[in-house]
């Protein structure tokens, strides 16, 4: 054994072995247990500030059962690798979350966007940050049915966004007709909606049909409210 005031030194070319049968216990004594590299620490361990790598942690791949970073109360919660360049997010065994190569972000789960605040508002944002120059970028919030185009609801950019005056915009509402989407009213910057026809009035409808409305009340004297 060696004593507190003894010290252990190894010669440079040295190895230690340690082969135990029960626990190996290093105790700093409040101090910090280092583990060095020609004399350049990779590994810090201290009870308060906790542990200090220099280099890479690396993990085995794991999966959405058992990630490879993970809680020991909790071993199938956790991150691991789903693909080539892809992070998965497990939670109880099952994947709740994917990352890709291509920066989407795909949920197996419900979304819920929740602000505890009294008064707060709660919202989503689809931003697209492309700088002002054309009329070309958009953002949109899509739906998909088994995989197949459900509509859409998109934002124009109607100007180029260059200057005050050139940032009006227009929402465009789309739905799916044969799994492909189909614009079916738009609503412009000055608030005129159009359906079937970019509108030039408050209300403008336009149908290849002869019928483009029909409105009926079922009050008595026929009036529609």
């Amino acid at each position: 054994s060696i004593s507190d005031s003894s010290a252990l030194t190894i010669s440079s070319g040295d190895d230690i072995t340690i082969d135990a049968t029960s626990d190996i216990n290093l105790d700093a004594d409040g101090g910090d247990i280092r583990f060095k590299d020609n004399g350049t620490n990779f590994v810090t361990f201290n009870s308060s500030t906790g542990s200090t790598f220099s280099g890479d942690i690396l993990g085995a791949d794991g999966s959405n059962s058992s990630p490879s970073f993970s809680f020991s109360s909790d071993t199938d919660t956790g991150m691991y690798r789903e693909g080539t360049n892809e992070i998965g997010f497990a939670t109880g065994g099952s994947r709740a979350l994917k990352l890709d190569a291509s920066l989407n972000a795909v949920f197996s789960g419900d979304v819920f966007i929740n602000k505890s605040s009294d008064g707060a508002d709660s919202s989503l944002t689809i931003n697209n940050s492309a700088s002002h120059g054309s009329t070309d970028e958009t953002a949109s919030l899509k739906f998909q049915q088994a995989g197949y185009t459900g509509g859409k609801i998109v934002s124009n950019r109607a100007f180029n966004y260059s200057s005050a005056g050139n940032r009006d915009s227009t929402l465009q509402f789309y739905t799916s007709q044969d799994a492909t989407d189909t614009l079916a009213m738009t609503i412009d910057a000055n608030q005129n909606v159009g359906i079937g026809v970019s509108p030039s009035y408050p209300l403008h409808v336009e149908n290849a049909g002869d019928t483009v409305g029909y409105f009926k009340s079922t009050d008595n004297n026929g009036q529609i409210a």
